[in-house]
Order: C-alpha cells, then structure tokens, then sequence
C-alpha cells in the first residue's frame, strides 16, 4: 500500500484538479468563465473520487505503517482451499459500507478483507480474538475483533445466517482448524 511515485503524480494532479474545478465553480457564480462548469466540475468530482478511494478512505481502514501485507495474504492463501466468498456490508473500524461493497474471502489460516476499489488486507486466523454474532437494529452481523497490522478492528460484516461466509467465519473459531 506504499504509494509510487505514479500514484502521488497523479494524487497531485487530482488535487490541482479538484481546487481549480471548485476555483471555477465559485467564480462562475458571479461571472461567466472560460471553461464551462458542465466540463471542469465532472472532472472535479472525478479527481474527488479519486483522491477518496486511493488516499483518504484507505487511511481510514488501514493503519498508517501497512505491516506484512503481502506476506500475510500469502500466509492466508496457503493456509488452504477457500471456505466460502461472498459480498457484504459492514464496517471496518470506524468507515461503513451500506450495500454488498465488502469482499470476503475465507481460508482456514484467515480471511481477506477486500473494499470496492481498494487493496486487500488479511487477518490471519491467530490475530482473531473474537468472532461473534451479534444484531444491530434488524440486521444480523458478525463481528470480528483481532490484533491485524493490515486493517482496522473491529470488523462488522452484514451477512445472513445461512450464507456460507457466516458458516466459515464461525468455523475459524473452531480449535480442531487451529492444528491444520
């Protein structure tokens, strides 16, 4: 999750895109301006998502030093044949995701944590320290608490209590996994 020097370029550029599309929309209330509102606020708002997805919500959901990423999403994709995938809402430490905008995939040495748009973050089986059901309003949730270095606790994730993800989540506490 190391920014490249493409990736702050083009930060940069999104940046000066955002401040001069707001510069022109503000101006153009009063006067006419050389460049239409219909052409430089889309591509404000565009540079916006952007700024958003690549550097403003990953700094909510990931700790600002990633630690072992890489090495943790290796360690949980050869732990095992996937459990269960599914899409979901929920919430990771303090940002929500109304809607399935959630990829989880679960292994039996962890699962990975996947937010539209932004980078996977692995929890491994021996970071978590409680998973839970738990009913919010009228929506049954799991809740995973755990030590990870890759993503915020705790983790709130919208599934029924049929699907297979929620099944997998539970089996994961289950200590006869833990010697595989």
């Amino acid at each position: 999750m190391k920014a490249t020097p493409v990736k702050i370029i083009l930060g940069i550029a999104a940046a000066v895109i955002v401040a001069f599309g707001f510069i022109n929309f503000f101006v153009s209330i009063n006067t006419p301006t050389r460049i239409p509102i219909l052409i430089s606020h889309p591509l404000a708002m565009l540079a916006m998502a952007y700024l958003l997805f690549q550097f403003i919500f990953p700094r909510m959901l990931y700790p600002s030093s990633p630690h072992n990423t890489s090495e943790g999403i290796d360690k949980v994709h050869l732990s095992g044949t996937e459990l269960a995938i599914g899409l979901c809402g929920g919430s990771i430490g303090m940002l929500h995701f109304r809607g399935p905008l959630i990829r989880v995939r679960v292994f039996p040495g962890g699962l990975l944590i996947k937010p539209l748009l932004m980078p996977a973050a692995p929890i491994l089986r021996e970071e978590i320290t409680v998973i839970q059901e738990k009913q919010q309003l009228l929506t049954s949730m799991i809740e995973l608490i755990h030590t990870s270095k890759s993503i915020h606790s705790p983790l709130r994730l919208g599934f029924s209590k049929n699907s297979s993800v929620d099944a997998a989540l539970l089996l994961l506490q289950d200590p006869i996994l833990h010697d595989h």
